[in-house]
C-alpha cells in the first residue's frame, strides 16, 4: 500500500548510508529484549500508555533490517485486539485504555501486516476515526485532545488502510493542511506555527492521497523538509552545502511521491 511503501522506502533510503556500519544483530537483540512488558519496571509504568505503538515500531524495525521473523506481526494480533475500546470504536495504547488515533493507527498497521484486518470491525474503526474530524478539516487525537497535522496524517493513513478514505474527508483535511503551510514551504503543527521537519514529513506522506482544491507544491515543501533535516543533524553546514544535498535528494524523493 502506498503509505506503508513510502514510509518503508524512505526508511530504507536513510539506512543505505549506515547499513554497512550498522550492527543489525545488536539492534535486533535490543528490540527483542523489549518484547515482553516488564510491568514492575518504572520506565514501563511511565510509558505503558504508548505500548501498542512500541509494538508496531518493534515489528517495523525488524522488517526494515530484514529480520521479520524476530517479531512476526501475527504474534501480536491477540494483543492488538485486547486494546480495542468497544465503546469508542478505536484502539487504546494498552488493554483498558481509551481509544486514540495514534494507537488506532498503530493497531491497524499491525493487523494489516499480519493479514488480520478482518478480525476487527472495520466499520466501527472507520466511524471512530471519521468522528474525530472537526469542521475545519483537522482531526483530534481523541474526543478531548487538541487538533494538529500529526493527527490528521494518522487519521487519513488509517482510513486509507481500512479502505474508507473518501473524497469528502480528504477535501476537508486538505483545506486544513493548506492553512498549516508557511511561506518557507514547510508545515507547522497547526496554522500560524513554525515549520517543523516532523510536521513536514507527515504532509509529504499524505500529499499524494488527498485532493487539494489548489495544488500544494510538493517539491517546495520536500526541499524545505530536507533542509530542516540536514540543518538539525549538521548545524555547521552552510546554506550552499544544504542546497547541494537537497538538490541531490529531491529527485529521489519525488520519484517516491509522484
Amino acid at each position: 500500500f502506498s503509505f506503508l511503501t513510502i514510509v518503508i522506502t524512505l526508511t530504507h533510503c536513510s539506512l543505505v548510508w549506515t547499513m554497512a556500519s550498522l550492527d543489525i544483530e545488536s539492534l535486533v537483540a535490543f528490540v527483542k529484549k523489549h518484547e515482553s512488558p516488564r510491568e514492575n519496571d518504572l520506565y514501563f509504568i511511565m510509558t505503558e500508555h504508548m505500548y501498542l505503538t512500541g509494538v508496531y515500531y518493534g515489528i517495523f524495525c525488524c522488517h526494515v533490517v530484514g529480520q521479520p521473523g524476530v517479531l512476526p506481526a501475527e504474534k501480536f494480533v491477540d494483543t492488538v485486539l485486547e486494546c480495542f475500546d468497544h465503546q469508542a470504536g478505536g484502539f487504546g495504547g494498552r488493554p483498558g485504555y481509551s481509544a486514540h488515533i495514534l494507537y488506532t493507527y498503530s493497531a491497524v498497521q499491525i493487523l494489516v501486516m499480519a493479514n488480520s484486518l478482518d478480525r476487527t470491525s472495520i466499520d466501527n474503526v472507520a466511524a471512530f476515526v471519521c468522528g474525530l474530524q472537526q469542521e475545519d478539516g483537522s482531526f483530534r487525537g481523541d474526543i478531548d485532545d487538541e487538533c494538529d497535522t500529526r493527527f490528521t496524517y494518522c487519521a487519513l493513513a488509517t482510513l486509507a488502510l481500512l479502505g474508507r478514505l473518501d473524497e469528502a474527508v480528504c477535501r476537508r483535511a486538505g483545506s486544513f493542511l493548506k492553512k498549516c503551510q508557511n511561506v518557507d514551504g514547510g508545515f507547522g503543527l497547526e496554522p500560524v506555527t513554525e515549520s517543523h521537519a516532523g510536521m513536514i514529513c507527515c504532509q509529504v506522506l499524505v500529499a499524494e492521497a488527498i485532493y487539494f482544491d489548489c495544488a500544494v507544491d510538493v517539491q517546495m515543501h520536500t526541499r524545505s523538509m530536507l533542509k530542516l533535516l540536514i540543518q538539525e543533524h549538521s548545524v555547521a553546514l552552510t546554506n550552499d552545502v544544504m542546497n547541494h544535498h537537497a538538490n541531490q535528494l529531491i529527485p529521489l524523493m519525488m520519484n517516491l511521491l509522484l
